[in-house]
């Protein structure tokens, strides 16, 4: 059970009480992420969330704010995504406050000194380089820019080399000033949580007292999106990366159950199509996966594999191949039966850990503007039937895109393998 509060600044509380744990996590997400970011100060979001521990009002410096989640025995951290951004603090519930007090100074009273700002530009920048320097994590980015090409869920979530130089205390305080206000945000907290609705909410509202503001939630407008179809890097490696996919409609759409199904039929476990067929009979690739990535009005399915330098031709036809053989042969009642098990099973185990569950609630509730129990999800995958996940089969699986990185990869070698010319199935 959980339970919805708004507060009278607007800020959206979900409380999620689990008597099973004597662990909590408290975690606040903003609508903020780089898709509201202008081109020439990408990547400020990431940057200001790297801020938010390196001195607080009560905590000065970066030690000192490290040591006081020592001495309480907690855990921390953040993260930046295309439509959000989010932090959090687990812990035992004995230090319920503290990390209510922690977690409020860190982001809504940052010193921003200068001198900091400077150093975490070289940090970040370092960051840059290390993606660049994981082409299994890169050719993500690059299948992104694929399929939504110049568009601003198209970019990079860090930003640029001279986005991020150009960061500074003055736009990091207007970009907080922007976003960062109650009703842009939402507090989930889940696990071991006092038994007492009004003190939580006393707590919260003495420590989460934001600058007062007449600002709504940000209505983001739909933008446009042209994708590239093929990008590629040269780069010298001992494997290739290659990912292939298609576009589907993101997690707002009716069609969300079906296409999670559907990527877990196709390469989302061991037993998958795609695992059986491109690593255990082909032998061609050590890591392969599908998977269905839902922005809110975006979404595409897509397989990414590393495979050897010389078979790459091989792996993009016959990851291809895989997709069409859904359409010309169909599935089978007994892959989608184990496809729904197997989200059963993560989805029990998931509701055992107090983070996911303040996660999930979190930023179900600031992006989809609801409130979706994990528990209620597999009543809904159950009403999902073979023709469902075959009609929306038939519906996407065209028009594939792709992306890759490895010494000799191409797009005028790579075109002509992803030219589709699949036959619609019939459910039978």
């Amino acid at each position: 059970m959980h339970k919805k509060i708004v507060l009278t600044n607007g800020l959206r509380v979900i409380l999620v009480p689990r008597a099973s744990t004597s662990a909590f996590t408290v975690l606040i997400a903003f609508k903020a992420g780089s898709i509201d970011e202008t081109n020439d100060i990408a990547g400020i979001f990431h940057f200001f969330e790297h801020m938010t521990y390196k001195g607080s009002k009560k905590r000065k410096t970066p030690y000192d704010v490290a040591e006081y989640m020592d001495s309480i025995g907690g855990e921390h951290n953040a993260y930046t995504g295309k439509e959000y951004t989010a932090y959090y603090v687990k812990a035992s519930s004995q230090h319920f406050e503290q990390a209510l007090d922690f977690l409020s100074d860190n982001i809504l009273h940052p010193l921003l000194p200068e001198s900091e700002i400077e150093k975490e530009k070289n940090v970040i920048l370092e960051e840059l380089k290390t993606y660049e320097d994981i082409p299994q994590d890169k050719v993500k980015e690059l299948f992104e820019e694929a399929i939504f090409g110049e568009s601003k869920i198209g970019k990079p979530i860090i930003g640029r080399k001279d986005s991020i130089s150009a960061i500074s205390k003055e736009k990091i305080k207007s970009y907080q000033d922007k976003y960062y206000y109650p009703e842009n945000a939402v507090i989930a907290i889940a696990g071991s949580i006092p038994n007492n609705e009004n003190k939580i909410v006393a707590l919260i509202e003495k420590y989460f007292e934001f600058i007062s503001s007449d600002l709504t939630l940000n209505r983001r407008a739909i933008e446009k999106v042209y994708g590239k179809r093929i990008v590629v890097k040269k780069q010298k490696t001992e494997q290739s990366n290659i990912v292939i996919g298609f576009k589907v409609l993101g997690s707002e759409s009716k069609e969300w159950y079906a296409l999670k199904l559907l990527a877990k039929i196709i390469g989302g476990s061991m037993s998958s199509r795609m695992f059986n067929n491109i690593r255990e009979k082909l032998g061609l690739a050590y890591f392969v996966s599908t998977s269905y990535c839902d922005y809110r009005n975006f979404g595409y399915i897509a397989t990414r594999a590393g495979v050897d330098n010389d078979k790459v031709d091989l792996a993009i036809r016959s990851i291809v191949n895989e997709y069409q053989k859904v359409l010309t042969g169909g599935l089978n009642d007994r892959e989608l039966l184990n496809a729904k098990e197997m989200f059963r099973g993560s989805i029990a185990i998931d509701m055992e850990d107090s983070e996911f569950l303040a996660e999930d609630y979190a930023l179900t509730e600031l992006i989809e503007e609801k409130i979706e129990p994990p528990e209620e999800l597999m009543k809904k995958y159950d009403t999902i039937t073979r023709k469902d996940v075959e009609i929306v089969a038939n519906k996407y699986i065209k028009d594939f895109y792709a992306a890759a990185i490895g010494p000799r990869v191409s797009k005028d070698k790579i075109a002509p393998l992803i030219t589709n010319n699949q036959t619609p199935i019939t459910s039978k």
